[in-house]
């Protein structure tokens, strides 16, 4: 019996020494990170990603994990890739028991053994930054928004552990509610975009950040709202102000409506408080719904200028807290690469002072090359985001673009110019934004669509109301896909260059 003891103590000890690495490191603690070789001829593949940055990211959080982490490049058929790599194993034996402490210890499932021998020799080495043609941020100014949408943008937090899975923004007005029917916006159950409107609120963005490493989702909504009356009073309350009192009310009432569906178990509401930019107040309302504990977070700020949603698929509380506590601390989803390389391209001086209403992003997975029939041009968009945004002009009616975002010109090329341009009908090419671009006309010869390719970008206009082929390319012309626009700084010598 002593004997088994002691053989247990050992491997408990083999076992807590092999999980050391579980605790996460400072950047300054990381040592430099082994990659693999011709004498250590594996490493294990944690994700990839189409985005150089994106990839970087990951990798750098794996290396304060203490886990060592790099990128590598991948050329398939589908485009290219970033491969977020991690370790240096020299056989199959160190292989097993890496994949099982990625398991164990940081519950990093769903990976993939990647061996240096089969690559050829660019993908056997880490990506250069500098070698990459991925540009980080395009130069543009403040789109024309209005300002209660630029204020939303800034209360998000920002966190190298999350991208931008997908966003619906809008203003609370008529139009902009109803434009955005047919576009995502992620709203918990009970609560609706009028019912918003109705209570005096100007804006909302509703955000699904994923985790990039384990994919859980934390959905956040940020509504701008004023003064407003007809809110019910609370039974429980946390602490409030003269100024937030009407904001934590409304709060409660969002609460109430949530567990008033008539849909879940368990339901419960308590008062919580939280610092961060200000301190903010209100509810947790937490159910039971198919065996599985679900909380929504709802509350506002000291000035009662914002109501905040919150809920994670993962369901930690003191995670959730620690993610409430970093709102408003930056400049939001500005500072995220995703968000700002699209959402900067809206003009920055709207053409007959056009209202914006809306702004939709996602990223594009594998489902989307599914529906298009795993078209080649299809293929190549998946791991990409696909943006869109929604204008109205009094005269006209709606308008709105959509924009692919290829990360890199070469890419926006083989994607515009090869797969799609080159096999249309040449009675549509016209010339847009100086590069060949396209109206396309449906079967009885109406306008249904402007587009054209410009660098990293593949676009796409099209008239709601009644707009002619030359105010599309006007507005289009306007866009930021260059800093303050088409005519802001194109020299006709410029242009012949940026063609693709």
């Amino acid at each position: 019996m002593r004997n088994v003891i002691v053989v247990l103590l050992i491997l408990a000890a083999l076992w807590l020494a092999s999980c050391t690495s579980c605790n996460q490191q400072s950047d300054e603690d990381v040592a430099v990170v082994e990659t693999f070789s011709e004498s250590s001829p594996f490493t294990i593949e944690v994700k990839k990603e189409r985005s150089f940055f994106q990839a970087e990211k990951i990798a750098k959080r794996l290396t304060r994990m203490g886990l060592g982490g790099y990128v590598i490049p991948e050329e398939s058929a589908d485009g290219t890739w970033y491969k977020v790599v991690s370790g240096a194993l020299p056989d199959s034996a160190a292989v097993d028991a890496y994949i099982a402490k990625l398991d164990t210890c940081f519950n990093i499932k769903d990976v993939a053994v990647v061996d240096y021998t089969q690559l050829d020799t660019i993908a056997r080495h880490p990506v250069v930054k500098d070698s990459i043609q991925e540009r980080h941020r395009i130069a543009a100014l403040q789109p024309d928004v209005p300002e209660c949408i630029m204020q939303v943008i800034s209360k998000f937090p920002e966190s190298d552990m999350f991208y931008l899975s997908s966003i619906g923004m809008l203003t609370l007005n008529s139009d902009g509610i109803r434009r955005s029917e047919g576009h995502s916006v992620d709203m918990p159950r009970g609560i609706s975009l009028n019912f918003l409107k109705s209570k005096g609120c100007k804006a909302i963005a509703s955000v699904i950040y994923k985790d990039n490493i384990y994919g859980d989702n934390v959905t956040l909504q940020v509504v701008r709202c004023k003064d407003t009356t007809q809110v019910v009073q609370a039974s429980i309350m946390p602490s409030f102000t003269a100024q937030n009192e009407t904001a934590v009310l409304l709060c409660n009432e969002v609460a109430d409506r949530i567990l008033e569906t008539g849909v879940y178990d368990e339901e419960s509401k308590s008062p919580f408080e939280k610092q961060a930019y200000q301190k903010l107040s209100g509810f947790v309302a937490s159910f039971i719904h198919k065996n599985v504990k679900r909380s929504y977070f709802i509350f506002t700020d000291e000035a009662g200028e914002y109501i905040y949603m919150a809920q994670s698929t993962k369901n930690k509380e003191d995670e959730m807290f620690e993610f409430i506590g970093e709102i408003g601390k930056s400049e939001g989803l500005v500072m995220y690469d995703e968000f700002y390389n699209s959402f900067y391209t809206v003009s920055n001086e709207m053409e007959d002072k056009e209202e914006f209403l809306g702004y939709y992003m996602e990223k594009l997975t594998w489902s989307y090359a599914r529906q298009k029939n795993y078209a080649a041009w299809a293929k190549k968009m998946v791991g990409h985001w696909q943006s869109s945004m929604v204008f109205s002009n009094d005269d006209r009616g709606c308008w709105e673009y959509s924009i692919f975002d290829l990360l890199n010109d070469t890419q926006g090329q083989r994607i515009y110019s090869v797969l799609y341009r080159n096999n249309l009908n040449p009675s549509y090419l016209r010339t847009i934004y100086g590069v060949q671009g396209a109206a396309i006309r449906g079967f009885w010869g109406d306008l249904s669509e402007v587009n054209f390719g410009y660098g990293r970008y593949v676009v796409a206009l099209n008239p709601v109301g009644v707009y002619s082929e030359r105010d599309l390319i006007q507005r289009a012309e306007k866009l930021q896909f260059q800093e303050g626009g088409y005519n802001a700084t194109t020299t006709s010598e410029e242009t012949n260059t940026k063609e693709i």
